[in-house]
């Protein structure tokens, strides 16, 4: 689900990516940020590394990232390399949250009568068995 993003978040965007980039040089890994997506609650930062970076070396480098970007869980995740591409992921935690989306929250609301539901069948067949298996309802005494 992608967010919509304001001038005012594109702006800290385009700084977290320029960290990300000077963080890393400073450990002495060239990389680039070719692009960032946005996501309900996080942004990855997709970069292109340098001939020569191990990934390894910029997988060491996760708590020096997220102390740079001040995380606001205290980590990132780096997910190395992107499935289908020849680039590395980093996903840094949104400091706000946004908002549910209608799709969300109807999922979230079928799954909760869902589990009423079955919570109200689980309690009915042992009602019965205390009423000696008869049911509250008339209907279910035939």
């Amino acid at each position: 689900m992608m967010d919509k993003t304001t001038k005012d978040d594109k702006k800290w965007l385009a700084g977290n990516a320029l960290l990300i980039e000077k963080t890393l040089e400073a450990f002495g890994l060239t990389v680039r940020i070719v692009d960032i997506n946005n996501f309900f609650g996080a942004d990855r930062y997709n970069v292109e590394i340098a001939m020569g970076v191990k990934i390894e070396d910029i997988l060491a480098r996760k708590k020096e990232l997220a102390l740079a970007l001040a995380s606001p869980t205290g980590s990132v995740h780096i997910e190395a390399p992107i499935p289908g591409r020849a680039l590395v992921g980093i996903w840094v935690p949104r400091k706000r949250k946004g908002k549910l989306t209608p799709m969300s929250s109807t999922l979230l609301l079928s799954l909760v009568a869902s589990s009423l539901y079955r919570l109200s069948a689980v309690f009915g067949c042992w009602a019965d068995r205390l009423n000696g298996g008869q049911s509250p309802r008339p209907e279910n005494n035939k």
